[in-house]
């Protein structure tokens, strides 16, 4: 399964453009997959054609080499550019792989450890950043059979908050615990984008609506910041 070409599709919706590749093969298999980061579609498309001298030639089963390759020998460290245009190159040569093998990629990957997986719902609280929307949205989640839902209440807020503001993701926090209920879990997600202070601020003002867990409170690349966040907040 020798791969001969790339192809790359950009395709638009309201929430972020999503990044497809599709590797093609001399023996007429192709594999699909995906690259999307937010606000880089086009860079990452970029990318995986500037990259595509290292791969075209190869065979599809050499994920080993080609991930090697597409990090370690260009000499740089392109950071999430550079690792979304190896995931999708290399989830592409998973497709094939498996297409190839006649074969669920579970069973190439180590084989089923689950009967079932529990998730949770995403991207649903879509339109005004009141609590009566993010109420009547939360109720049709937990309608449609979701019993875990994460949510960023946190509007364009950016290491520090005004008072105002941070009494509006609270209230949007509690509209969201009555909407559900006490046995639904509710995963508040910040974007990395808070100051120590303002993420315990938040940590220790949500902690009585019990939820499961204060996502990416703070920069991941500040290691220290996370350790002292993680240390003294009340939310997991």
């Amino acid at each position: 399964m020798i791969i001969s070409d790339v192809e790359t599709f950009i395709v638009g919706n309201p929430w972020k453009n999503w990044l497809f590749v599709k590797l093609h093969t001399k023996e007429g298999v192709y594999g699909i997959g995906e690259g999307t980061l937010n606000g880089f579609a086009k860079t990452v498309e970029a990318a995986i054609h500037e990259l595509k001298h290292l791969f075209i030639g190869r065979s599809a089963f050499d994920v080993e080499t080609i991930s090697l390759k597409m990090l370690r020998d260009v000499y740089s460290n392109g950071g999430q550019i550079q690792g979304s245009a190896l995931a999708a190159v290399e989830t592409a040569c998973w497709d094939i792989i498996g297409k190839a093998s006649g074969q669920p990629l579970y069973k190439l990957l180590g084989g089923q450890c689950h009967d079932k997986l529990r998730c949770y719902a995403n991207g649903w609280y879509r339109g005004p950043r009141t609590p009566d929307n993010f109420y009547e949205k939360a109720k049709v989640v937990v309608e449609r059979g979701y019993t875990a839902l994460k949510f960023d209440p946190f509007g364009s807020a950016w290491r520090t908050v005004e008072k105002k503001d941070f009494n509006l993701a609270l209230d949007i926090i509690e509209a969201v615990r009555d909407a559900v209920g006490p046995d639904t879990d509710i995963l508040i997600e910040g974007h990395n984008r808070f100051s120590v202070h303002t993420a315990l601020q938040f940590a220790e003002a949500m902690r009585s609506f019990n939820p499961t867990w204060f996502e990416a409170p703070v920069p991941p690349q500040n290691i220290s910041s996370m350790v002292e966040v993680a240390r003294r907040s009340p939310v997991p």
